[in-house]
């Protein structure tokens, strides 16, 4: 048998007459072709039919060959076939045709074929020899039409691969419910192998959450919208329950009539677990929230009252002691009207003098300058010598610890708070000696005044006070615990009392925000 030599692709096709067959002189060096009548079943064949000599030239092509090239037949004569097939299938279709011309067998191969506008498209091959009289051999080439399942076949790979690889689990199952099919993310959320599901119903998978009528409105829309999406709760096969997003979707085949379900799911378990966190969370900032802001109000309420109580005090020290001064210095004056005795120049001065004295006094007992000059640990040893000369009260003064500048409310607040705890000893404890004494830790400062006065029941203690609106122990426990201290009582009836103060350096030292 004659081997097959073909063209090469830089060749130039064989020239021939216009129609179906080579000239006379040419088919007779060929071989003889069959009979008329073969012509007739050969160009009426459904599928294309290429006539090829040894050297992979075209002898003769049927209609449909020649419909699938996009040229007439009797232009085709004479053409190397290989021109029509996709260069880097050329290879394939050189081979096809030798191994068919050397060994006498059918040969077959899918290849792709390039149109006449420039697009490829598949092809099935199957190549045969026929032996002619002159000892050559024919090529019989049966072009057949696949490019409509080979892009089948391509989105059939793509849907597979898709399918196999989605993360999301992908569940599918008759009409009825029964499970045909299930992916890999299937298996990796619900815990359920591909042959433990298959013929199952997905029954199989419900939590136990929900209602029947949960169901029974999936179903609803299923079976009049096509679809359905929500979210469910389902179980896992080692029990535990899981949240997922839930796609249901319908399809019909239009040729038998037959309905699927396609479920697509994904594993929403931690979202969920989030969001509950975040509302617990939320849930507990609003209360936080709320106490806070009623905390906030009862402090400012607080405030109010002792700020209305101080200035009631400072009133009170006014009218008392200035306001009565001023007021008997004005009848003096009158009284130089004609026709009363003058006063005395030196009642007069004298009376200014006390009225001076008295503003003096109201203006130490409030914020001595020596407290803000020479710091709290002078100001007190002057305290201490005032209540000796103004109450005959003996006070020891005990500062231990580095003293630590103060902020300068802080410092006026602590400062009145020693001064009425003191004037309250002097006054009601009956006490003959009291100490004050300051210790400046690191992390507080604790301010405590002690006497060995009569005492009296703690319990009672912050509604004592000194005198009537007065700065007492109910406004000096207002203020520290205001500002973050701690107000302590230890006192019994006739074992004295002891008041203790603590504040932290964080709230009270300069420079230092809480």
């Amino acid at each position: 048998m004659i081997p097959c030599q073909l063209p090469s692709d830089t060749d130039e096709p064989t020239s021939a007459e216009p129609g179906a067959q080579l000239p006379a002189d040419q088919m007779k060096h060929q071989g003889a072709l069959p009979q008329r009548q073969y012509f007739e079943l050969f160009n009426r064949a459904p599928v294309g039919c290429c006539v090829l000599d040894a050297q992979g030239l075209i002898v003769e092509v049927n209609l449909a060959a020649a419909r699938l090239l996009g040229r007439p037949p009797d232009t085709l004569a004479g053409q190397a076939l290989s021109r029509f097939i996709l260069k880097s299938d050329r290879d394939r279709f050189n081979l096809l045709c030798q191994q068919a011309l050397m060994t006498g067998s059918a040969q077959d191969s899918e290849l792709r074929m390039v149109s006449v506008e420039g697009t490829s498209f598949w092809v099935r091959l199957d190549a045969s020899t026929s032996a002619q009289a002159d000892a050559s051999s024919l090529l019989c080439v049966v072009v057949s039409d696949i490019n409509l399942r080979k892009q089948n076949e391509k989105q059939l790979h793509l849907a597979a691969s898709v399918f196999k690889h989605a993360r999301e689990g992908i569940m599918i199952t008759t009409a009825d419910g029964t499970i045909v099919d299930v992916n890999e993310a299937f298996g990796r959320i619900t815990g359920y192998g591909r042959d433990e599901v298959i013929g199952q119903n997905p029954r199989m998978l419900s939590s136990g959450r929900h209602e029947k009528s949960f169901y029974s409105a999936l179903w609803r829309d299923l079976i009049e919208k096509g679809q359905w999406y929500g979210e469910i709760w389902n179980r896992r096969k080692s029990g535990e329950i899981y949240a997922e997003t839930l796609s249901i979707s319908a399809l019909y085949d239009t040729h038998s009539g037959s309905r699927h379900y396609v479920a697509l799911f994904a594993d929403i378990t931690r979202r969920k677990q989030a969001e509950e966190l975040m509302l617990e969370t939320n849930v507990n900032l609003e209360e936080k929230v709320l106490d806070r802001t009623k905390q906030l109000r009862m402090v400012s309420a607080q405030l109010m009252v002792s700020e209305e109580r101080e200035r009631r005090m400072l009133a009170q020290d006014l009218h008392d002691n200035l306001g009565q001064l001023l007021a008997i210095i004005k009848i003096k004056l009158t009284s130089l009207a004609p026709g009363l005795p003058p006063p005395s120049d030196n009642t007069l001065v004298e009376l200014v003098d006390q009225a001076d004295q008295a503003v003096r006094q109201i203006t130490l007992n409030l914020s001595p300058p020596i407290l803000h000059t020479l710091g709290m640990k002078a100001a007190f040893e002057w305290l201490a010598e005032e209540m000796e000369r103004r109450y005959q009260l003996s006070v020891h003064i005990d500062y231990e610890g580095e003293p630590k500048p103060l902020i300068d409310e802080v410092q006026a607040m602590l400062f009145r708070s020693a001064r009425e705890l003191l004037i309250n000893v002097a006054r009601h404890a009956r006490a003959s000696e009291a100490s004050l004494s300051c210790l400046c830790g690191e992390s507080k400062l604790t301010l405590a005044v002690s006497d060995n006065g009569c005492g009296f029941k703690s319990s009672h203690s912050f509604g004592v006070s000194s005198r009537q609106n007065g700065f007492g122990l109910s406004s000096i426990h207002e203020r520290i615990v205001n500002i973050g201290g701690e107000m302590e009582i230890d006192s019994s009836p006739g074992q004295g009392t002891t008041v203790t103060l603590t504040i932290p350096i964080t709230i009270s030292a300069k420079g230092v925000r809480p």
